[in-house]
């Protein structure tokens, strides 16, 4: 017969149709060894989905910066970046059901007026506006257009809950903030337009005033406290070509008011570094493209989801990554940890990351797949 709180949860985690998976995890008390349900919300994270052109640019739109990035995109990009990828990420994050989606930029290639407006239809698919979090990357901003007619036809998943409430916009503000429960998702613009052959990003001095004044408040208010930006932060992690200019400036401030995880994309790799907080340090985490297909040294799509949930007065952070399979056209999953923000130790490489006994999302029959050579 045995332990009938066992049998409880074995019957509900062989339950495909039951809900609660999603939203609670388990674990073990470290005085009981007795596993305990622990409320957690989970947050998906994807980037750089860069849609493919539908419609050749004319040459006319063609005679600015425009030129080099559609050479390149002819030569190469279009060859690593495939719709197809894209779909099945896609369709493979919906069966996971997470409570809410973060996309960290480089959505089109050129800014052109027709990715924008492809764009624009092709983001409901994704999810609504209040379950989908958006902020632009450089490609978003190639070259300058008005936001009427660029970024600001993503307004409504780019504003902030109080916007949300007001008078709809087709102008965007960052920072925006939106709460979800315990979490607090904090939308940062690095987005700038740049001369030929240059990626970088820059937050800016009026940008990063308010980013403090907003984390403050979210630790007054208990928040668990989620920064996106589109340019990874570590300098060292982007060329001098595509780093974040005043990315030093934003760690300083972190390590001053905090934050317990930080998402990016922009660079195409997985990337799991930490930055200093007043309470030991936190997770910076970026992703490959979400359309890549494994080309040129490129890793193939991938996307993030984090079980974040409290764990006593602290915070827990259970990480599973998905990636695809480009030979069989299918996602795998290539990593389950827990991430242990405030860590106090980084001088230990292993010190914040512990074996994840859960898995979020995911049925029991899906042991993940480690394997790079299918």
């Amino acid at each position: 017969m045995g332990c009938p709180a066992f049998n409880t949860i074995r019957r509900l985690l062989s339950c495909p149709d039951c809900q609660l998976i999603k939203q609670c995890a388990f674990h073990f008390n470290s005085d009981s060894n007795f596993p305990i349900l622990v409320d957690m919300f989970t947050l998906a994270h994807f980037s750089d989905p860069h849609l493919a052109l539908h419609q050749a640019p004319s040459w006319t739109q063609l005679l600015n910066k425009r030129i080099t990035g559609y050479i390149n995109l002819r030569r190469n990009r279009e060859h690593i970046h495939q719709d197809w990828a894209l779909d099945l990420l896609l369709q493979d994050l919906k069966t996971r059901k997470p409570d809410h989606i973060a996309l960290t930029g480089d959505l089109v290639n050129l800014s052109l007026p027709s990715e924008f407006a492809r764009t624009r239809a092709w983001l409901p698919e994704v999810g609504r506006p209040d379950q989908v979090s958006v902020i632009p990357g450089n490609h978003d901003t190639y070259v300058r257009v008005s936001e009427a007619t660029g970024i600001g036809q993503w307004a409504d998943y780019m504003t902030g809950d109080m916007a949300d409430r007001g008078t709809p916009s087709n102008i965007p503000g960052f920072p925006y903030l939106r709460v979800r429960g315990d979490v607090g998702i904090l939308g940062i613009s690095s987005a700038i337009t740049t001369r030929p052959f240059m990626a970088t990003g820059k937050v800016g001095n009026a940008q990063m005033s308010a980013v403090g004044r907003i984390l403050t408040s979210m630790k007054k208010q208990g928040l668990f406290r989620v920064i996106l930006v589109h340019h990874p932060v570590i300098t060292d992690q982007a060329k001098r070509h595509k780093r974040l200019v005043d990315g030093d400036k934003l760690l300083a401030l972190v390590a001053r008011v905090g934050a317990e995880l930080i998402l990016h994309g922009h660079n195409h790799t997985d990337t799991l570094a930490w930055c200093p907080t007043p309470s030991g340090r936190a997770p910076v985490i970026g992703v490959p493209s979400a359309s890549s297909i494994d080309k040129e040294g490129r890793p193939p799509a991938q996307y993030n989801l984090y079980g974040i949930a409290r764990d006593g007065d602290e915070w827990r952070i259970d990480m599973v990554s998905r990636r695809l399979k480009p030979k069989i056209r299918m996602f795998k999953t290539i990593r389950r940890i827990n991430l242990v923000p405030g860590s106090v130790d980084p001088g230990s490489v292993d010190q914040g990351l512990r074996d994840l006994d859960i898995s979020i999302g995911e049925q029991d029959r899906d042991t993940g797949d480690h394997s790079e050579n299918e």
